[in-house]
C-alpha cells in the first residue's frame, strides 16, 4: 500500500511510524505540513496516497483532502 505521511515535524515518533510502516512493507511519501494547505495538496495530487497517516500534526488536514482520501 503506498502512504503519505503528513508530520509537523520529522521527530522521533514521526522516524518511528515511518520505519515500522516501511518494515510492513509499504511505500511510504513523507510531507511536512507547515501551514501551507497547498503544499499538503500538492503531495497527495502528486503522489496519490491509498492512505494519509498524520501521526504528529498541528494544523488539520484540508477538507478537501480527507474528504477525497482515507486519513
Amino acid at each position: 500500500m503506498h502512504i503519505l505521511l503528513v508530520a509537523s515535524a520529522f521527530n522521533s515518533l514521526t522516524q518511528r511510524v515511518l520505519a515500522e510502516l516501511q518494515d510492513r512493507g509499504h511505500t511510504v511519501g513523507v510531507v511536512l505540513a507547515l501551514g501551507n494547505d497547498d503544499e499538503m495538496r500538492e503531495a497527495v495530487r502528486a503522489q496519490a496516497p491509498q492512505l494519509i497517516v498524520a501521526p504528529m500534526l498541528t494544523t488539520a488536514i484540508p477538507e478537501d483532502v480527507w474528504r477525497s482520501r482515507t486519513c
